[in-house]
């Protein structure tokens, strides 16, 4: 089953290989009370990974792709 997606951004089309979900979070010392108060940044990304007409991999935001074709069908004609 093949499943062809679009980046939005910039229009290449993909094949569809997976999902991931990445989560961070990082601590630098507080200026003024170092690592007592330490300042946190984190943030979570869902991810898909697509191979390009060469099959070159790569990772996508998921929310920059929409699905095109399932199996040579477009998901209207599926739903």
């Amino acid at each position: 089953m093949a499943v062809i997606v679009r980046d939005t951004t910039s229009g290449t089309r993909y094949i569809l290989i997976g999902a991931g979900f990445g989560a961070y979070q990082s601590k630098k010392p507080n200026w003024l009370l170092g690592d007592l108060i330490a300042d946190t940044s984190e943030g979570q990304h869902a991810m898909i990974c697509v191979c390009d007409f060469q099959g070159t991999i790569g990772w996508i935001e998921s929310h920059h792709v929409i699905v095109d074709q399932v199996d040579g069908e477009s998901p209207d004609t599926l739903l």
